[in-house]
């Protein structure tokens, strides 16, 4: 993938990503079995992590970027919105290390940190306790209305990304606070950096997926890529009335794929490519607006050393890192021969095949190490992984 390095002086601008999402202070506490009621029990090792969907895909679009120190001849990739307590400080601090843009990661006066108490005992089960914390602040909400007052409403609270990443472990108005920011007027219009399409792309994987009455009247119309589980497509298909059961849960991909193709070929969806993961049987991807037949491709699941996966926690947040960080990659690839008049591109189905096999090759080494961005690998361990074809 094309860096900002690579772009030298006077180049266009390349694409950029901004994750809206959770930050969390997640804490590890490995026992010898979950606690019982009104049991104390001592814990053999302990340990803080970052956490929360949000910061774990802005981390991993980071890595897949290239990862390393933002600095002002290098500008971060991604960028990240969210909110801390003063107790987070070094939860930012992390980010940074791995080439995360943190000046959007705002400090809350009176709330902090969300935080996610993990018991693991020793056949590996969990136990989790979640505290939202400043992730419920409304900081960006607020600063996001106060510059749309000032600007008549025809700004963005984002207006320099090309890409929008977005999760369900916000509030929901934060949510559609951003989805508006990155579709409001787009100005000026990001055509170069979007190879043609004016409006910044938005990417959501809404996990965990919201109640149905969410779901009805959620803006799918301007999602551009949807992110879900096989479960959470079903569910999306029986929420919009698409019959109990369809396609799916036998673990054949063909069913999946039946699935796949009902949910995106629903109105409610029929300006959005919807991209499934299907854990260990692959990944499924319908693109939208495409030659019929062309729509639906699949990739199978990375081989894993080793042949058993020792951990998946976050190896879907690893996933949407990487996919994102490929398709920024492919809007540069598409910037000089797109048409300039406003139409978006369309992937081929190569591209889109290509783009797939290096989230799930991230995503499958992820599965081998314990953790959640600290088993998330490098662009570069990648790249070698899939040379290797093991």
């Amino acid at each position: 993938m094309q860096t900002v390095a690579d772009a030298g002086s006077g180049s266009r601008a390349l694409a950029t990503c901004t994750v809206r999402g959770s930050i969390n202070h997640d804490e590890y506490f490995h026992v010898a079995h979950i606690v019982r009621p009104g049991e104390t029990l001592s814990s053999t090792f302990h340990e803080s992590r970052v956490g929360g969907k949000g910061a774990n895909q802005a981390v991993a679009v980071a890595l897949a970027a290239g990862g390393g120190e933002s600095s002002g001849s290098n500008p971060a990739k991604v960028k990240f919105y969210g909110t801390i307590g003063h107790d987070g400080a070094w939860i930012r601090e992390r980010m940074r290390e791995v080439g995360v843009g943190v000046e959007g990661i705002l400090v809350s006066e009176t709330e902090l940190t969300g935080r996610a108490i993990i018991q693991v005992d020793e056949r590996g089960e969990n136990s989790i306790i979640l505290f939202p914390g400043a992730n419920y602040s409304t900081l960006h909400e607020d600063a996001f209305r106060a510059q749309s007052l000032t600007t008549a409403g025809t700004g963005g609270y984002f207006p320099h990304s090309t890409h929008l990443l977005l999760q369900n472990e916000i509030p929901l108005e934060a949510t559609l606070s951003a989805i508006h920011s990155a579709k409001v007027s787009s100005q000026p219009p990001r055509q170069s950096q979007l190879g043609g399409q004016r409006d910044t792309i938005v990417i959501i994987n809404p996990s965990p997926l919201p109640a149905r009455d969410t779901i009805s009247a959620f803006p799918w119309e301007k999602v551009d890529w949807l992110i879900v589980n096989e479960d959470e497509a079903r569910e999306l298909f029986e929420a919009f009335g698409g019959g109990v059961g369809r396609g799916g849960g036998d673990g054949k991909v063909e069913a999946a794929r039946e699935l796949v193709h009902a949910l995106g070929g629903m109105e409610a969806f029929r300006n959005t490519s919807v991209v499934c993961t299907l854990g260990a049987k692959g990944v499924l991807a319908r693109q939208c607006g495409v030659e019929k037949g062309m729509e639906i491709v699949y990739v199978p699941a990375a081989k894993l050393r080793g042949g058993v996966p020792k951990d998946t926690t976050g190896a879907g947040d690893c996933f949407a890192g990487y996919f994102v960080c490929e398709l920024m990659g492919m809007a540069d690839a598409h910037d000089d021969s797109a048409d300039k008049e406003g139409t978006d591109f369309k992937l081929t189905q190569m591209e889109l095949e290509k783009l797939l096999k290096v989230a799930v090759q991230a995503a499958g080494m992820c599965c081998e190490k314990s953790g959640t961005i600290d088993s998330y690998p490098t662009r570069r361990e990648v790249e070698e992984r899939m040379k290797d074809g093991v």
